[in-house]
């Protein structure tokens, strides 16, 4: 008995050093690049406990923080600044619709737009909150969708192009109609390559598309015209990747190399947190920290980087910057930050 639970013991050490050493290989690596870091940091202001469900950002403004819960898009809850004040919002007619795949929630002209990705549908709500319109953005299903108006509409897909499955970006109406589309560069296979994030900042007009597995973003207009393509502060050029293709459908065979996470986009700079340490970074730094790099939104220079603090030892899942202020979920932690001038 006594040689079995030392057996499954040394079989658990093993397993949690294996996923030690897995999750933290970027951070061993000499990465062939420095940042530039600002010696001021972001001041935690507050924080707050949500339920222990998947929330996403919406939308922030001067006196509010609203979120929607991501299997639940229909129940909204908006807190203000101070993280004082709650109110919950329900759009209870949608109780009863199955909301699949991917799903974004954005505001526009007095509108909020739930798009499920999985079912490739758009509900558009307005002050009546019994009255739900929806339409079928595509035939295929979709995800990272945004919304530049209520007859516009532009989301992340796939492409047939010469027999070969793209990874898309496409424009569409309130009807489905395709109005534009972009095609990244095709590195490897042209759709798994190509995954990343997409961001649109209704102030500029401008659309980000930050790669997962490369150190690139390319800044889009509303219609999609590539206005320039930025390399980010790391030596990565091109996305490693092996994947298997088994009965027409392909699947990763190892763990991608994680290049950039996630985005913001505010006040004409993109924040990109990045997977990778730079050469003149401590490792306790970069592993306990999350690090932002900045660039600016014209032409896409980077400038400088800063560290966001995890909060109860929780790493990072979603941020968005607003008027000096970060305010980031730590999966049910809300939070807000102060930033410096940098």
């Amino acid at each position: 008995m006594v040689k079995k639970t030392m057996l499954a013991l040394l079989i658990s050490l093993s397993i949690f050093t294996a996923f030690y050493i897995y999750s933290n290989r970027n951070s061993n690596l000499k990465t062939g690049f420095n940042r530039t870091f600002s010696k001021r940091m972001p001041l935690l202001k507050s924080k707050t406990i949500l339920e222990k469900e998947k929330y996403s950002i919406l939308e922030v403004k001067s006196d509010r923080i609203t979120l929607y819960k991501k299997n639940k898009p229909y129940e909204m809850l908006a807190i203000n600044l101070a993280l004082q004040s709650r109110a919950t919002n329900e759009v209870a007619i949608l109780k009863n619709v199955s909301f699949t795949g991917l799903i974004s929630v954005a505001e526009r002209n007095n509108y909020t737009f739930i798009m499920s990705g999985g079912a490739s549908k758009a509900y558009r709500i307005g002050f009546d909150k019994n009255k739900v319109i929806s339409s079928k953005l595509d035939s295929i299903p979709f995800n990272h969708a945004e919304v530049i108006s209520p007859n516009s509409f532009v989301y992340m897909s796939k492409k047939k192009v010469e027999k070969i499955s793209r990874r898309a970006i496409k424009k569409v109406s309130w009807q489905g109609q395709e109005l534009n589309m972009y095609l990244p560069e095709m590195q490897i296979d042209g759709y798994f390559c190509n995954d990343g994030r997409l961001r649109y900042d209704p102030d500029s007009k401008l659309f980000v598309y930050l790669f997962y597995y490369r150190g690139n973003f390319v800044c889009l207009d509303t219609n999609l015209k590539m206005q320039y393509q930025a390399k980010t502060i790391d030596t990565v050029k091109k996305s490693k990747i092996h994947f298997l293709v088994k009965n027409g459908m392909k699947t990763h065979t190892t763990p991608p190399n994680l290049v950039n996470k996630k985005m913001s986009i505010a006040d004409g700079k993109v924040y990109i947190q990045s997977a990778l340490k730079a050469d003149n970074e401590k490792e306790s730094d970069f592993n306990f920290q999350e690090v932002i790099d900045i660039y600016d939104l014209k032409d896409g220079k980077y400038s400088v980087s800063f560290y966001l603090p995890r909060i109860d030892r929780q790493k990072l899942t979603e941020f968005k910057v607003y008027k000096k202020q970060i305010i980031a979920l730590y999966r049910n932690t809300l939070a807000v930050f102060t930033i410096p001038n940098l």
